[in-house]
């Protein structure tokens, strides 16, 4: 095998569980490639600072545990990327995008605590992220905070919706608009949050894309999976439509959703 490129991003700060102290936590992946050139693997790491004098064993132990969590993530998304590109620098191009928006929530994550991350705010923030302004997107729904494994899986899936939107969809147009709402279900129980996101405008019409992608294997598979979400992606003529239903469970939301 040999080294390729690599990737890294900007360090973020992780705060130790019950006390003040702070590590420096830098995010880093490269790839290896075959002797004739093509894609083998790609790798990530989470480089920790040295803890200084003092610092409990729980408080290592937290670290460890939140690396081997975000390292799985990591490895998982380089894996699924691969099987839906078609060359390596398709393959770097759309695992650095993702690998940025999961570098976001992790950073909301940890300016937040326990306090979970707004998701209207996570929204804004992808949005901004991707240069879309406020005059191509209504964005509406009541405050809702979510724990880590729920933003992480929700902020995938709106990275795949936003990006889809820039590139393809709507927002590739100036007739083009995108509707992001969500309401609380109370009637349910467990209370749902029901998330909407609706394209008009999109110019290229017909049926859903054939090939299988990342965003739809998201959508689909891992929200469903992973937190038990209803999900549906339809693709209509000059719009696209994106429907979650999730359980507003204890480890998925912050606080009492009823």
């Amino acid at each position: 095998m040999v080294g390729g490129a690599s990737l890294e991003r900007p360090p973020f700060r992780l705060k130790h569980r019950g006390g003040e102290d702070y590590r420096e936590v830098r995010p880093y992946a490269t790839h290896a490639l075959h002797p004739d050139g093509t894609l083998h693997e790609w790798i990530g790491t989470l480089t920790v600072q040295a803890r200084p004098l003092g610092v409990g064993r729980g408080c290592l132990d937290d670290v460890q545990h939140y690396m081997r969590n975000a390292l799985a993530v990591i490895r998982s998304v380089a894996r699924r990327t691969a099987r839906t590109s078609d060359t390596v620098e398709h393959y770097a191009t759309h695992f650095e995008g993702r690998l940025d928006a999961f570098a976001r929530v992790q950073d909301a994550l940890i300016r937040s605590g326990d306090d979970g991350v707004d998701l209207e705010g996570m929204i804004r923030e992808e949005l901004v992220a991707h240069r879309v302004t406020d005059t191509s997107v209504t964005v509406d729904g009541p405050h809702l905070r979510l724990r880590g494994r729920a933003a992480e899986a929700v902020m995938l899936a709106l990275h795949e919706l936003v990006i889809n939107a820039v590139k393809f969809g709507a927002l590739t147009s100036d007739r083009g608009a995108v509707s992001v709402v969500w309401t609380i279900d109370r009637s349910a129980d467990p209370p749902r949050l029901l998330f909407r996101w609706s394209e008009t405008g999109v110019r290229v019409a017909g049926p859903a894309p054939r090939r299988r992608g990342f965003g739809t294997d998201v959508i689909e598979r891992s929200l469903p999976y992973e937190l038990g979400a209803v999900t549906r992606l339809d693709f209509l003529p000059g719009e696209v439509r994106c429907s979650i239903a999730l359980p507003l469970l204890p480890g998925i939301v912050v606080g009492d959703a009823a």
